[in-house]
C-alpha cells in the first residue's frame, strides 16, 4: 500500500529544509573597517613610525560585547601606549576601556556612531618599499548572531632613508660617469692636439730642407 502524504506533510518538510538551509548560511560580517596609514620618513626628523588611523562603524544596526584588537605584523612592532580615540557624532555615549597590548572592549557602538583609532608602529626594516603595517581585528554581536572581522593596513616606505640614501648613490653613480666621459674625451682631444702639433712640426722640418 502505498503511504499517503498530504498537503500537510508536505509543507512541514518545505518548512523544515528551509530553516535547515537558513541556518546553514554562515553569518556574515556587517560592520565598516576603514582606514589610512602615514609615514613621514626623512621629512619627520628622523622619527621612523608609521602613523595609522582607522575607523569603526556598524553598517546596519549596533553592535554590543564588541572586542577590537589592534597588532603589529611580521614586519612592524606596536607602540602600545600611542593609542588616542575619538567617537563621531562628538556627543555618542560610547563606553570604552583599554585592556592590555592594544586591545579595547567596548559595550555598545550604535548605528549612526563611529570610533576612529590613532595609534603608531614602527617598522623593522625600512628598505622596503612598503610592509604590513598593523592588522585589527573585531570581535561583536549583532541581531543575535556573534560575528567577526579583521583588516590590514599597509603603509608605503619609499620615502625612508634608506631610498633616500640610494637615490643619493645612483646620483653620485651617475656623477662619477659624467667625470669618466669628460676625462676621456679630453683625453682623446688631448691626443689629437698632440698628433696635429707633431704633424705640423714634421711639415716645416721638411719644408727647411
Amino acid at each position: 500500500m502505498r503511504p499517503h502524504v498530504t498537503i500537510r506533510g508536505v509543507l512541514v518538510i518545505l518548512f523544515v529544509f528551509l530553516v535547515i538551509t537558513v541556518l546553514a548560511i554562515p553569518a556574515t560580517a556587517a560592520v565598516s573597517i576603514t582606514g589610512d596609514t602615514v609615514y613621514s620618513g626623512v621629512d619627520n626628523g628622523g622619527d621612523q613610525a608609521i602613523e595609522v588611523q582607522t575607523t569603526i562603524s556598524p553598517e546596519n544596526e549596533e553592535m554590543v560585547d564588541v572586542r577590537v584588537s589592534f597588532s603589529g605584523t611580521d614586519q612592524t612592532f606596536l607602540e602600545d601606549g600611542s593609542f588616542n580615540r575619538a567617537v563621531s557624532p562628538g556627543d555618542a555615549d560610547i563606553s570604552i576601556t583599554a585592556m592590555d597590548n592594544g586591545e579595547f572592549k567596548i559595550d555598545q557602538v550604535g548605528a549612526d556612531e563611529e570610533i576612529t583609532f590613532t595609534f603608531e608602529v614602527y617598522p623593522k626594516t625600512i628598505s622596503q618599499e612598503s610592509v604590513d603595517a598593523a592588522r585589527v581585528v573585531i570581535e561583536y554581536t549583532q541581531s543575535g548572531q556573534q560575528l567577526r572581522d579583521s583588516q590590514m593596513f599597509e603603509a608605503d616606505l619609499t620615502n625612508s632613508a634608506a631610498f633616500e640614501l640610494e637615490d643619493q648613490e645612483q646620483w653620485t653613480d651617475r656623477i662619477g660617469v659624467v667625470n669618466l666621459l669628460s676625462y676621456l674625451i679630453n683625453v682623446v682631444l688631448v691626443g689629437a692636439l698632440v698628433i696635429l702639433l707633431y704633424n705640423i712640426r714634421q711639415k716645416e722640418t721638411q719644408t727647411s730642407y
